[in-house]
């Protein structure tokens, strides 16, 4: 009895069980499986695999005009990826009975992970170079569109004009005469979308930049733009640079803030959901849809679209996506310090909960007004969405509070505004994220300053996250934080109380400086900043031999991995002579002492006090 495969139409031999052609199982009656062959087992080695495969291709070249010619070309590309996996598997070792479809399911599913985990990587990828405070800033100037060619020519312009405008107004030298002194200059610095490094020169109200002061703008939104639609009256494009001519005031009516971003696996694009707002005018929620692009950024934004995308990432997403916004949880987790998502929360536990998300509310979209009594006023629904971030469901949200701190019902929201602000200055450092039990924990160590900047507490703390469908992907479902006290916390402790006594001396030094009548401060060689300068100098010295300390235990703990270290301190952490070139402001030198800081936390937390060398490793 001759036949056919029901896929690609290939004649088949009357005991095929697989398709030679595309791999189709083949449905036979019962009555047509030996018992015998349906219970024997194939033991296939990678010679034996290899010439399987030799032998099936050659009897497919000999069947090929026998064959129909309308076959689908999925089949073709299922019969190739099954040769490869094959090939590739070495010493495949395969128990397989006749008839059984987990052989073919298990096979198909390795073909679908083999290609889901390339395309996952590549939107991690993405999903980490997507500065997602620029896609909100370019955000700020389109409208919704499905395709970038529906905003006509003359929007552009428009765009491009305010684009250079809100630059202008950012960087103008205030009282210039140009600009009216009651601007609300903060308010333009959330859509500058032109870098300080494309201005070449300004000579009063004209002002020249680079050719390159929009190619970011074009690039990430996909707009290609002729610039004789450039019809303005103070931009001329004259093929080498832009030359604008300022004549007027601009303010700024538009703010746009990036909530969060989710990578959607099924459709292989990355989401950014965000907030409009216009002056006077109630917050639009609105997503940015962002794909790969053969650009030097590697993304564009594809679409703007109405609304906010929920979705759940997975666990293996979450792993590798929860660094990101490590910061931003961490603040969180200050203002906890431990929680549980499914315990009880009494009246302490509420307040807390009202602090942390008034804090959310003010990183994230700033704050909505200050009363008179100094109580920080918010949205209900913006408590609510940082209730849904922390995992707290609709019942125990559902709750009304009035203390002396908080005030909080089902309309209204109030928290003492010297909470907020009443801030601890935390030098904190992400070691890691690990799995465990469907979760991914969040590592981190933390050393909490004091007022006046003495060091004061050093902890360990771990975030949860897990799986949860909403415009992030996930929520927190726990925080602990505990003492961190052993031998390395108290080595850091003592550099700590070293350099904060070396600031409350330099501090007496200017200060008395300043109070003795005799001195003559128009010695430009002596300064405050000066001897702020010094100063930082002395403790950014300590901090590097301390880096260099940690690097010899750590090389004695892992005495086969001295050059990846060596390497890893070479590309992570300055050394004097680098920091130290030219002449290093002072804010530039914190900058590389909390840098140093940092590194020191990540070597001891991953290589000292645990054996997770990994983590170096992933950033070599």
């Amino acid at each position: 009895m001759n036949n056919f495969c029901g896929n690609c139409g290939c004649k088949l031999q009357s005991d095929a069980r697989f398709c030679p052609e595309c791999g189709q199982k083949i449905e036979l009656p019962e009555m047509e499986i030996p018992k015998s062959q349906s219970t024997m087992k194939m033991e296939i080695s990678k010679s034996q695999n290899t010439m399987k495969i030799r032998n099936e291709r050659k009897k497919t070249k000999d069947r090929k005009t026998k064959c129909k010619k309308h076959y689908s070309k999925k089949a073709i590309a299922l019969t190739t990826c099954f040769a490869v996996l094959c090939v590739s598997a070495g010493a495949y070792t395969a128990s397989i009975q006749d008839g059984d479809p987990l052989a073919v399911e298990n096979i198909t599913a390795a073909v679908r992970n083999t290609i889901g985990k390339k395309n996952l990587d590549k939107l991690i990828e993405i999903y980490n170079k997507v500065d997602k405070s620029y896609i909100a800033c370019v955000a700020s100037y389109l409208p919704e569109y499905d395709s970038i060619s529906e905003i006509s020519s003359s929007n552009i312009a428009n765009i491009y004009s305010d684009a250079f405008e809100y630059f202008y107004t950012e960087k103008a030298p205030f009282g210039d005469g140009n600009i009216a002194e009651d601007n609300d200059w903060d308010d333009c610095n959330d859509r500058m979308i032109i870098n300080d490094d494309q201005l070449k020169k300004k000579n009063g109200n004209e002002w020249i930049f680079k050719k390159t002061a929009l190619d970011q703008f074009n690039k990430v939104t996909g707009i290609k733009f002729d610039k004789n639609n450039l019809d303005s009256s103070f931009i001329e494009d004259n093929g080498k640079e832009y030359v604008v001519n300022f004549d007027g005031d601009i303010s700024n009516s538009t703010h746009c803030k990036a909530i969060s971003c989710i990578i959607d696996e099924s459709s292989q694009e990355l989401i950014v959901n965000l907030v409009k707002s216009e002056e006077d005018g109630e917050a639009k929620k609105e997503h940015a849809i962002i794909v790969p692009a053969n650009n030097s950024y590697g993304y564009k934004i594809k679409q703007i679209k109405n609304g906010h995308v929920r979705k759940k990432q997975s666990v293996d997403v979450l792993k590798k996506i929860a660094m990101r916004d490590a910061y931003q949880k961490i603040d969180v987790a200050e203002a906890l310090k431990n929680y549980n998502a499914e315990g009880t929360h009494g009246k302490k536990d509420l307040e807390k909960i009202a602090v942390a998300g008034t804090r959310y509310v003010e990183q994230i979209y700033g704050l909505d007004s200050r009363s008179v009594a100094e109580k920080i006023e918010i949205e209900r629904n913006k408590f609510d969405e940082f209730c849904e971030y922390i995992g707290l469901d609709k019942k125990q949200r559902e709750i009304e509070l009035d203390t002396d701190l908080v005030y909080l019902d089902f309309d209204n929201y109030k928290v003492e505004a010297d909470k907020i602000n009443a801030r601890t200055y935390t030098e904190p450092s992400v070691l890691r994220t690990e799995v465990k039990n469907k979760q991914v924990i969040i590592r981190f160590l933390e050393n909490e300053l004091g007022d006046e900047g003495e060091s004061c507490n050093y902890k360990k703390i771990s975030v949860i996250i897990v799986p949860a469908e909403n415009i992030w992907g996930y929520s927190i479902k726990a925080i602990s934080t505990e003492k961190w006290d052993d031998k390395y916390a108290k080595d850091i402790s003592k550099l700590d109380q070293k350099a904060h006594a070396k600031d409350n001396a330099a501090e007496k030094e200017y200060t008395a400086d300043n109070n003795d009548d005799s001195y003559d401060f128009s010695d430009d060689n002596y300064t405050e900043e000066d001897v702020r300068i010094r100063t930082q100098k002395e403790i950014a010295s300590m901090w590097y031999k301390k880096i260099c300390e940690i690097k010899e235990k750590v090389e004695k703990k892992y005495p086969d991995k001295k050059e990846l270290i060596k390497k890893y301190v070479k590309k992570y952490c300055k050394d004097e002579k680098q920091m130290f070139k030219g002449t290093p402001s002072y804010n530039e030198l914190l900058n590389d002492i909390a840098s140093m800081r940092r590194e020191c936390y990540f070597l001891i937390g991953n290589c000292l006090m645990s054996d997770n060398f990994e983590e170096l490793e992933k950033y070599l």
